[in-house]
């Protein structure tokens, strides 16, 4: 069944502000983490930083529940999610790799 019903904008949104949160929570965190632990600060410090942390955490999280959310009923409702959808959110090109088609599937190196 073909619906020609586009992907919503929200849904877009979404994605985009859980890769960003991702792409800047991992060194985020993996640099305040051993940092805390050399500077040794006072325990408000430390709580404060695990706090702001966590609470990054959190949103990084619902974030990923309203994306499976949005993305689980736009598929009720029939929309399809064309390759190239998917490849304009991973800024994928599909032509700078040898070999590769748009859906992934390697084809011949001649």
């Amino acid at each position: 069944m073909s619906n020609s019903q586009r992907p919503s904008r929200l849904v877009r949104l979404i994605l985009r502000l859980d890769q960003a949160g991702s792409f800047w929570f991992i060194p985020i965190a993996l640099v305040t983490a051993p940092a805390l632990v050399f500077m040794d600060p006072g325990r408000i410090v430390v709580t404060l930083v695990w706090s702001v942390l966590a609470g990054y955490a959190l949103w990084l999280g619902l974030l990923g529940v309203f994306m499976a959310i949005g993305l689980t009923l736009s598929m009720a409702r029939g929309v399809e999610f064309p390759d190239r959808w998917w490849e304009t959110m991973l800024k994928y090109d599909p032509k700078s790799v040898p070999g590769e088609s748009v859906s992934g599937i390697t084809g011949s190196r001649e």
